[in-house]
């Protein structure tokens, strides 16, 4: 049977190294709009549905696309907790 959607999702999202990718890429679009505190879960929500979505659509393998954009290191950030 095949898993819906949101399960596919919600497991992606128990992922670690998904999480941290998405942490990532939340950081990326901080920076991105001029740094300007206060649209953390903007930023985190963007990123999620970004990297969930290119995950999702089969476009990156995960292993290889969670090390590629490990690569490109940006200092941590922890947005707000959803």
């Amino acid at each position: 049977m095949d898993e819906s959607v949101e399960t596919v999702r919600q497991r992606l999202l128990a992922d670690e190294a998904v999480r941290e990718v998405i942490n990532r890429r939340a950081y990326q679009i901080y920076e991105q709009s001029g740094s300007q505190p206060g649209h953390d879960i903007e930023h985190w929500l963007k990123a999620e549905n970004e990297i969930v979505a290119h995950l999702m659509a089969g476009h990156a393998q995960t292993p290889e696309f969670l090390n590629e954009t490990r690569r490109s290191r940006s200092p941590r950030r922890r947005p707000a907790t959803r």
